[in-house]
């Protein structure tokens, strides 16, 4: 067979070809579900666009038109899956043993089974299963052959294909379960299966498509021998070709003679002045990069992962520059968006990052965020953090939140040092990552306008007090970064800090004390509150000065030390002496409140809106930090006096709680920190009294306590008696 471009069917259907095996020096069909998917995700997406795309062909003659709209669509929307590379033996004629392509051919076979059993199961037998021998055969090894063997006659019978009922299968034997590449094939079929008909794909003409439109290049290595140590040089770490290897080659494939300007005064620049030269330039370049990624692989067991999804971010990056300024812009091939300058430049970012992250971090007293930035980046490119990326979404897509998130984390550090590569300042970087670290723990996704943003920080300085408006028309913005350069918070913060320019010693400090407030658990995470982390504690506007920052920091902190201990129940009580604060959460069929959702009760975002902030003031204004009880005593103290005639009256059910929480201490909140109110209010402790419980977080759940029952458990029915037991209270905390 000789070299060249085919088709799916090209290759399985020919003169040449009678089966294509699987060798015993190839490794196991190791694909999971990332990379079947990946690939089919592929196929989707051009055979939409072939789907969709116009023929420009006029003519009344049918046979002619039909014949150029094949030809034109098979030019225009063909799917290419690559190379496959195989040789042949005299002695085995018609059997091609493949040398790389297994994992891409055996996941084609795949689809073309589960789609010709759904629509027509003869053109499967016909074509890729002839006289029961399989066209792709792990024939050299017999546990996957004889597997493979009974697999396709099963499926072919139209019987179940879930891995329970293939297990149960007499030709299924126990080691079965240790064989990957027999795993691999059941798995895979059901994630093939299931693709398709979530996307509603059994149908002839994408059959068709898969068929006569899913392309490679073909090379025929001719001698068994050599196509051995072709494989074994290609594959000497068990695996395939990989994305960054094939960019490689397409890269350096499109290298001019023109391009030796573009380097040839480097200090590194050694090679000779030609093109040949240019190639073993770049080609070491790429080598170096590759070390790079394997010495920060993790937990990976190369280096391919991360630097696989490292190109995927960046040419994601490139595309949506290019759509930017060209919204009809369409092309993801990689080696249209990127090129070597642009992938340089990009590892520059993450040499940059690593190099200068230490000095940076000296000059401030914390930076701790800065090495949890550089762990998420790494996270991200070694998949550790998110298994499925996807760079070339619709950014725009509100329902791609993730991976828009994502964009917001990783582009924003890679399209302002590109920016800015020529006069990038150290300090500027790092507040620059410092903002997106911020956004990004909001889960702010305005990704629209993050180019325009950036554009703005390089311009103006990350300390700005401009609020400049951002041009863009939404009539329904997501965020309020759609509209606006800043949030409300960010410009109040860096307006304040542009205060101190002229004292860099003193911006640091003032910087140390904000990022650490900023970063604790319950203030880093503004999503879905306005993007607030700290002016829910500081007013930038009344220009606090270091002392007061300080004090801030140490009694929130110390504060917030309670909610994870056994006081968090005096701090919930104490809370509702200064207002209603609790958030209205599901089922929704009944009142339903949670009283420890701390990100919301410090943001003050439910009830009457002060609770939080009334008594902060009052914990802050004191001289020393004062134990929480010192706080409720005194407390309880002004409530009796102000109920003292009609403690047994209360309606509102925030007091009726300031009550029971004098009767039951914390006990008030044993079993959780929700309380719940039932209708229909009656006498109870109160005259007018809903059934009010305590539970771990809904009705029905084993820890359901209600507050009325256990006060007569402990205190008998005599209301009047109880009465008497609150009123003396007041008199112990006099």
């Amino acid at each position: 067979m000789k070299a060249g471009k085919y088709s799916i069917r090209d290759l399985f259907v020919n003169n040449y070809i009678d089966q294509i095996i699987i060798p015993e020096i190839q490794r196991d069909y190791v694909w999971g579900e990332e990379q079947t998917i990946g690939l089919l995700e592929n196929i989707l997406e051009d055979y939409t666009k072939y789907k969709e795309g116009n023929v420009p062909v006029q003519t009344d003659d049918a046979e002619i038109k039909a014949l150029f709209e094949q030809y034109y669509k098979k030019q225009k929307y063909a799917s290419n899956i690559g190379f496959l590379y195989a040789y042949n033996d005299p002695e085995y004629v018609g059997k091609y043993f493949l040398i790389d392509g297994q994992q891409r051919v055996t996941t084609i076979y795949l689809i073309l089974l589960a789609l010709c059993v759904k629509i027509d199961k003869s053109i499967f037998e016909k074509y890729y299963y002839t006289n029961s021998d399989l066209k792709v055969d792990y024939k050299v090894r017999d546990t996957a052959h004889v597997f493979m063997n009974e697999f396709v006659k099963y499926i072919l019978s139209g019987s179940n294909h879930s891995k329970e009922d293939i297990k149960q299968q007499y030709w299924y034997f126990s080691s079965n379960d240790l064989d990957p590449t027999v795993q691999s094939i059941i798995g895979n079929y059901n994630h093939i299966h299931e693709f398709l008909e979530r996307n509603n794909l059994f149908n002839e003409d994408f059959l068709n498509y898969v068929q006569h439109f899913i392309e490679f290049w073909y090379f025929d290595t001719n001698l068994s021998d050599q196509g051995e140590e072709l494989y074994i040089y290609m594959n000497a770490r068990g695996e395939q070709i990989q994305t960054n290897e094939n960019l490689k080659a397409d890269l350096l494939g499109k290298l001019k003679t023109e391009d030796i300007e573009l380097v040839k005064h480097r200090d590194d620049y050694s090679e000779t002045a030609d093109l040949n030269g240019l190639k073993n330039y770049w080609g070491k370049k790429w080598e170096t990069w590759q070390d790079f990624f394997w010495l920060r692989k993790d937990e990976n067991e190369n280096a391919d992962v991360g630097f696989n999804e490292f190109i995927n971010c960046i040419a994601g990056l490139e595309l949506y520059k290019n759509k930017l300024i060209n919204a009809e812009y369409s092309s993801t091939k990689l080696n249209d968006l990127l090129t070597l300058i642009n992938i340089e430049i990009n590892i520059g970012v993450l040499e940059y990052l690593e190099n200068e992250k230490g000095n940076f971090k000296s000059l401030y007293n914390y930076s701790d965020w800065v090495d949890n930035y550089y762990n998420l980046i790494w996270n991200y490119i070694n998949k550790a953090t998110k298994r499925n990326a996807n760079w070339f979404v619709n950014y725009q897509d509100k329902n791609k939140n993730d991976d828009r998130n994502n964009m917001v984390l990783l582009w924003s550090l890679f399209y302002y040092y590109e920016d800015k590569n020529d006069s990038l300042n150290k300090d500027e970087f790092f507040r620059v990552m410092r903002f997106f670290y911020v956004r990004f723990h909001n889960y702010n996704r305005s990704v629209p306008t993050l180019k325009k943003t950036i554009d703005l920080l390089s311009i103006n300085g990350i300390i700005d007090s401009i609020d400049n408006e951002l041009g863009i028309k939404d009539s329904s913005p997501e965020e309020e970064t759609d509209t606006k350069y800043r949030t409300k918070e960010e410009t109040e913060k860096y307006t304040f800090l542009s205060g101190f320019i002229a004292n860099p010693e003193l911006l640091r400090q003032y910087e140390s004390l904000i990022w650490e407030i900023e970063d604790h658990k319950y203030n880093l995470d503004g999503s879905y509150l306005g993007n607030i982390n700290i002016s829910h504690l500081i007013d930038f506007s009344a220009n606090p000065i270091i002392e007061y920052l300080k004090s801030v920091r140490d009694r929130f902190f110390q504060l917030m030390k309670y909610t994870e201990g056994d006081e968090e129940a005096n701090l919930v009580t104490l809370l509702l002496h200064y207002g209603s604060f609790a958030a209205h959460v599901s089922p929704w069929y009944y009142q339903n409140y949670q009283f420890d959702n701390w990100r919301r009760v410090l943001r003050n975002v439910d009830g009457d809106k002060t609770a939080f902030k009334d008594f902060f003031k009052e914990f802050m204004d004191t001289d020393e930090i004062m134990p929480l009880s010192h706080f409720l005593n005194k407390k309880n103290l002004v409530f009796l006096e102000l109920h003292k005639n009609d403690i047994l009256e209360i309606t509102e059910i925030r007091a009726q709680l300031i009550t029971y929480s004098m009767l039951l201490g914390k006990d008030l909140w044993k079993v959780g920190n929700h309380m719940a109110y039932e209708a229909n209010p009656e006498m109870r402790l109160f005259n007018h009294e809903p059934r009010i419980f305590n539970s771990k977080r809904y009705y029905g759940s084993a820890a359901t306590w209600y507050l009325w029952e256990e006060v007569k458990q402990q205190f008998g029915e005599d209301r009047e008696a109880i009465k008497s037991i609150l009123l003396n209270k007041q008199q112990e905390l006099i």
